[in-house]
């Protein structure tokens, strides 16, 4: 499980515009991510963070992998949209 203050570490990360060293972070916790409901929200956070910062093809596959978890994640839904917009390819939807 993850620490209190590793997860405020990250959101701070986030909130700073740091999102390469958060995407860092998220990527090492998926090592050993624990429960669905901890993988869907780490994948959800580190595609956000490589949508800020406009890797949109890693964006879209987290994204994916996390509607695949949850087909009805509204989130990673709209949110892949976009990155595939930005990308030209929204007709993969």
């Amino acid at each position: 499980m993850v620490g209190a203050d590793t997860a405020v570490l990250r959101g701070i990360l986030k909130a700073k515009g740091r999102y390469d060293e958060a995407i860092l972070d998220y990527t090492a916790l998926m090592k050993s991510p624990g429960s669905e409901e901890i993988v869907v929200d780490i994948l959800t956070n580190r595609a956000y963070c490589h949508g800020k910062m406009c890797v949109y093809d890693l964006a879209i596959k987290d994204y994916a992998e996390v509607i695949a978890i949850c087909p009805k994640n509204a989130h990673a839904l709209f949110n892949r949209a976009i990155c595939l917009q930005k990308t030209g390819a929204y007709s993969q939807v």
